[in-house]
């Protein structure tokens, strides 16, 4: 008789485990999402001030490089995250974004190795777009918090 209380017991409490575990990955995700959205406009707001010091002076060209690559980093490790349920369509979205991010990033990439970047055509390239795309989706995580 015991062991028929405590089985429902259990399975109460392990769908209570669950349930916690999800709402603690999907707290990290919107924690990480929001961080690579500000990172993303960190980006975007220094990346056409490297490039001008760049035009000035050829050596800039590598710390052009080197936040190209430090930036295609956090892409990656966004790209890598494990989106909760509520979050698919979100997630999707920004999957989409990151890809043309990543593009973006590897053409700048290979223009700062050529020492050929333009700050006109970076700040109207889909880099940029893409970026403010990105920003969008913060409104969105916002309102799954609602």
């Amino acid at each position: 008789m015991k062991k028929l209380f405590i089985l429902p017991l259990l399975l109460v409490a392990l769908s209570g485990c669950s349930l916690i575990e999800d709402a603690t990955n999907g707290l990290q995700y919107t924690e990480d999402v929001t961080q690579f959205i500000a990172d993303a406009e960190e980006f975007s707001n220094d990346l056409p001030q490297l490039i001008e010091q760049a035009q000035n002076d050829v050596t800039a060209f590598s710390d052009v490089e080197q936040r190209l690559q430090e930036f295609q980093t956090e892409i990656e490790e966004v790209q890598a995250l494990n989106p909760p349920e509520l979050a698919e369509s979100i997630h999707n979205d920004l999957m989409e974004y990151t890809e043309q991010l990543e593009s973006g990033v590897e053409e700048m990439i290979q223009a700062a190795q050529e020492q050929v970047i333009n700050i006109e055509a970076v700040e109207n390239s889909a880099l940029f777009q893409a970026i403010r795309d990105i920003q969008q989706i913060q409104q969105n995580l916002n309102q799954l918090g609602e």
